[in-house]
């Protein structure tokens, strides 16, 4: 494969603690505990990629957490900390056109505790775990999304090829738990690109248009 350096321009401008996002509008939701701490994955998938937001609420109907709208993506991450939330029943809903799924889940002592009807097995509930695992990727504007939990701290790579298969951009990226970055892509000509990120032995494809 034929590399290209057109985009030494091309930046991570942001290096944050992890905070992911994406969903659909046939939606699925899960929640799980994050590695052996007092934080919780909330991740959803909405197969739809139509406007979706996702919220956090409380036994007594307050709303604790909405994200922003999020469009032109399918699946949804945000790690939350459960020092913050008191000992109770909770909510997680994910909201589209039409649709709406809902998650329950409880918090005592900082710890989750998943109900009964949380832990019934399920084709979408599969489904929302295999996502969960994957990178959120997203672009918007001149700028790409990037965030992934690696959960075993595994070897972690973006590479960038055009239409044509040459490879413009690749990178290694920190091997810690979580990951959030932004990619400044302004420098890149009109064209159609494809993404491949590796983790560990899994690698994901995402492709967007500039």
């Amino acid at each position: 494969m034929k590399k290209v350096n057109v985009l030494k321009g091309f930046l991570a401008i942001a290096a944050i603690a992890f905070c992911s996002a994406s969903l659909s509008a046939k939606g699925t939701v899960s929640i799980n505990s994050y590695l052996k701490t007092n934080y919780a994955v909330v991740s959803a998938h909405n197969s739809e990629l139509s406007n979706f937001r996702v919220k956090v609420i409380d036994e007594e109907g307050t709303e604790l957490y909405s994200s922003p709208n999020i469009k032109n993506t399918s699946a949804f991450q945000k790690l939350f900390d459960l020092n913050s939330f008191k000992n109770g029943n909770y909510s997680v809903v994910i909201v589209s056109k039409g649709s709406k799924a809902t998650e329950t889940f409880r918090v005592e002592n900082s710890t989750l505790v998943l109900t009964e009807e949380s832990l019934k097995p399920s084709i979408e509930k599969e489904e929302t775990e295999s996502a969960r695992l994957s990178p959120f990727f997203r672009k918007e504007g001149d700028n790409i999304y990037l965030s992934h939990l690696n959960f075993d701290n595994s070897l972690f790579s973006i590479s960038i090829d055009d239409m044509r298969g040459n490879e413009i951009f690749n990178s290694s990226l920190p091997r810690e738990s979580s990951y959030s970055g932004i990619f400044d892509i302004s420098r890149l000509p009109v064209g159609e690109y494809s993404v491949l990120i590796k983790s560990g032995k899994e690698l994901y494809r995402y492709e967007f248009n500039k």
